[in-house]
Order: C-alpha cells, then structure tokens, then sequence
C-alpha cells in the first residue's frame, strides 16, 4: 500500500525529501488519537522511505489491537466512534536515510503479513492535532530540522 499513488485503505504523511543524511537509531514511537466505526479493528504504523524514483521501503512497524489499548492481558471494550489514544512502539531501528528520500507515516487498520484481520472495511478517523510522531534521529531534533530545511 506504500506504493500505490493513493488509496482509501491508509493514511500517509510524508515529509520534503531530505537535503541531508540522517540515522534513525532507536524505538520511533506514534501517539495517536483515532476513532474506528466497528467494535474490532486493528492499528498499525509504519515508516517508510521513499527514494527519489523507485519502490518505497518500509523501515520498521508497530501494531496495536484498540481493544488491549490498556493492557496486553485484558480487552477493553472499543466504541464505534469514540477516540482513543493509542500508543505505538514500532520495532527498533538503526538505518540511515540518504538525502534526497522522503520519510512518511503510514497508519492502516490491518497488517496482513503481521496481525489477525477483522472483517475488511474498517474506517479509521485519526485526529491530527491530538497525534504524535517521535523518530529518534541522531543528533536530535535540529538535525533533522537541518535535513528538512
């Protein structure tokens, strides 16, 4: 789904190509503020790498099922319509992004090569301005400031 030049089956949020290298090195973690329209749905986010031609890469990914938003052990029960934060660690990444490579988010509801799938269909509205999205860059925060200037 990264590569498709749109879809109604993700989100996508992707940066200006980069004027510099960077290294990701570390756990990047999303803060998101979602609501679904069905009781059983699942979340995953990814980081993606777009080179300036050719196929995107996914850099590393986390999943979450809405129900264990709380706790891994006990379900909670998810309300059609109701916001829930939900917070996700993707996998441990040490990779640099060559200059010239867009970085993007890419929220979708199922994994099919990583988690269970509900029944397809599931619409996810995610809240912008309540979301987060920490990379952790070497060098902090200015330097990929520097590399998106």
């Amino acid at each position: 789904m990264a590569n498709a030049a749109s879809s109604d089956a993700r989100l996508i949020y992707q940066t200006a190509p980069l004027a510099g290298p960077i290294r990701i090195s570390g756990t990047p973690t999303v803060s998101l503020r979602v609501a679904f329209d069905r009781p059983r749905a699942n979340l995953t986010a990814a980081l993606v790498s777009y080179p300036p031609s050719g196929e995107a890469t996914i850099l590393t990914r986390g999943w979450i099922d809405p129900a264990n938003r709380n706790s891994d052990w006990a379900d909670a029960t998810v309300r059609p319509g109701k916001s829930y934060r939900l917070n996700v660690d993707m996998q441990p990444k040490d990779i640099v992004v060559p200059a010239g490579h867009r970085l993007a988010l890419m929220v979708i509801s199922s994994d099919r090569d990583f988690t269970i799938r509900p029944a397809p269909g599931t619409r996810v509205t995610l809240d912008l301005s309540s979301s987060t999205f920490t990379l952790p860059v070497v060098g902090g925060s200015s330097t990929l400031a520097d590399a998106l200037a």
